[in-house]
């Protein structure tokens, strides 16, 4: 048995152990990790096992709590060996000798050159190892700073900004372009220059922001689906774009509820000739028999479909809305006129983006962007939208910026120069509205380095640009990586806005869109809100601009031979005078 007072401390250790492993911003495999080592109190812990539980922390609070957890573990340890418990002293020196060559990173590299050192046998070894790690810069413990990632994307910024077109890519503005070739200029995109791996790190934010994790509500994807329904295999059916005019015809006189009513009363769901298998051709082929693939439908499905779709849900009628405001534009003949950018954003564009006020503000006509001004120091970018938000941070302006829209005309390409600048521009200032967060951020902490949490909450932060090419709509995500370097990578796009089931891409896209503004409020509203009450904590900080990359000032164009300007209440004989003197 263990003496009372070496009894009662093990206990206390015990529940300390206990409390920490239950805390909730501990990793799970952390906690399950805490939970052995309590159990054995032995000395054949490796070191190598507390190394790797701290390179899955990423988050300050959670390395101070498993710093407890193992210092606690540790102590058992020594008092284990003051009992006289038995160890093997022939296996333990090889398997830390066998660590300290495997992870030379923690033991002798170069930028642990100044850590120091306790000698084997010493008991408190451990515990002054587990000191060093814990106190470990921020940036060496997540995954995106590690050297040979910057490594890459700087030498891949370089390469961009010494091609004659480089500025015509986002990567000659610090801004890696992840989006796919089918988007936009297929040159200058991340994946030639960066390995997959290293492509998978810093692109896990795009995978999120296309995720089901934006998607809209279940009844409202329940709506989309039986009105967007293809003619593919398993879907035998749809509703014509006829069909679905004749429909959003009645939204002014029934509205949703009626028009869910007409839905769900369909008699003939307007069958259509299900596309055949390569199986079922090849199968034709060998018996000369063309079998038939129509079939006789009902109502239903459309009814099993429509299960727990109410039509006074804001989402709902606006859908309705804005397939109603597409059929009268397109059958007003108007798209077959000269358009105007104008005309595109009004008629086409401004039904799409009425949802977005639930929450979020619009500013439409070339509004200068104050984010891209406050950058600049001079003028900023004017944009056909601007997607606020004054609720977060109320000024006389418009609060904090959150996205903006470029249209680049109806008579524009994606391969088209103005195109390219417009998307340009409209990345530029998102990331713009980004580096205006963070001051603001900075400002409410009075501090120029933030908690490990609020740089974590930064980097969730989604800014949104949209370019309207022609008829098509493309939508980006714009967001930080780290130093001052951001990313930026396709949402969605919608092929056109004068075909009826093109504007069912719209709504979804639209849909999309409003998530991530309304996802990217809430994460700054925090951020805000908890910035003024770290105001007056003096937590361990993390530097949010670990390392950065020279920036470049946009390339002007060559400037015109400036006129001639006639001086006020000058006379034409002095006039002419200078002119021949010049």
């Amino acid at each position: 048995m263990y003496p009372e007072n070496i009894t009662s401390m093990l206990g206390e250790l015990k529940n300390k152990i206990d409390s920490l492993s239950r805390q909730p911003n501990m990793l799970s495999h952390a906690r399950n990790k805490a939970a052995a080592i309590h159990s054995k109190f032995d000395r054949t812990i490796e070191r190598a096992e507390i190394q790797n539980l701290f390179r899955m922390v990423e988050k300050k609070e959670e390395i101070e709590a498993q710093k407890s957890v193992y210092k606690a573990a540790m102590t058992m340890e020594v008092l284990n060996d003051k009992l006289g418990l038995e160890k093997d002293a022939d296996t333990l020196p090889a398997k830390r000798q066998a660590v300290g060559s495997s992870h030379s990173g923690f033991d002798k590299d170069e930028d642990n050159s100044g850590s120091s050192y306790h000698r084997e046998g010493s008991e408190h070894a451990e515990l002054g190892e587990i000191e060093d790690m814990c106190t470990e810069p921020e940036e060496k413990q997540g995954e995106w700073f590690r050297p040979e990632i910057f490594m890459e994307i700087k030498n891949a910024i370089e390469s961009v900004r010494k091609n004659p077109l480089g500025h015509l890519s986002p990567m000659y503005y610090l801004i890696l372009d992840l989006r796919p070739p089918s988007m936009g200029s297929p040159q200058f995109r991340a994946v030639q220059y960066l390995s997959e791996s290293h492509l998978k790190v810093i692109g896990k934010r795009a995978e999120a922001a296309r995720s089901s994790r934006f998607d809209t509500s279940r009844p409202v994807q329940k709506l989309l689906n039986v009105v967007r329904k293809t003619q593919f295999l398993l879907h035998n059916w749809q509703l014509s774009s006829r069909q679905l005019a004749e429909l959003s015809s009645y939204m002014r006189i029934e509205g949703a509820t009626g028009l869910l009513l007409r839905l769900r009363a369909m008699k003939d769901p307007y069958p259509q000739c299900r596309q055949n298998t390569l199986e079922e051709l090849l199968k034709e082929e060998l018996s000369g028999l063309q079998s038939s693939n129509m079939e006789d439908l009902s109502n239903s499905q459309i009814v099993v479909d429509l299960e727990g779709v109410n039509a006074t849900t804001e989402e709902i009628q606006w859908i309705f809305h804005v397939l109603d405001q597409c059929r009268r534009v397109i059958s007003s003949d108007v798209l077959f006129t000269d358009l105007t950018e104008r005309d595109v954003d009004i008629n086409l564009v401004n039904p799409f983006f009425d949802t977005l006020w639930e929450g979020l503000h619009l500013h439409y006509g070339e509004g200068e962007s104050r984010a891209s001004r406050n950058r600049r120091g001079g003028c900023g970018d004017r944009f056909d939208w601007l997607f606020s938000c004054n609720s977060i941070l109320p000024d006389d302006v418009r609060g904090v910026e959150l996205g903006v829209a470029e249209n680049s005309g109806p008579r524009q390409v994606n391969d088209m120069e103005k195109a390219q600048t417009d998307f340009i521009k409209a990345v530029k200032t998102a990331r713009d509205q980004l580096i205006q967060a963070i001051k603001i951020i900075k400002n409410k902490c009075n501090s120029e380095q933030l908690p490990s949490t609020f740089v974590d909450g930064i980097k969730a932060l989604f800014a949104i640009a949209v370019n309207v090419v022609g008829y098509q709509v493309q939508a980006h995500t714009v967001y930080f990586l780290g130093g001052n370097v951001f990313a930026t990578s396709e949402i969605g796009y919608a092929k056109s806005l004068d075909w009826m089931h093109d504007a069912l891409d719209m709504i979804h896209l639209v849909l999309r869109v409003k998530a991530l503004l309304l996802r990217s409020k809430q994460i700054l509203q925090a951020l805000l809100t908890e910035a003024m009450i770290e105001r007056s904590a003096t937590p361990v900080r993390a530097q949010l601009d670990a390392w950065t990359v020279t920036e470049l000032n946009t390339p002007q164009k060559s400037s015109t031979k400036s006129r001639k300007m006639v001086k006020p209440n000058e006379s034409c004989d002095s006039l002419l005078l200078r002119w021949k003197v010049e």
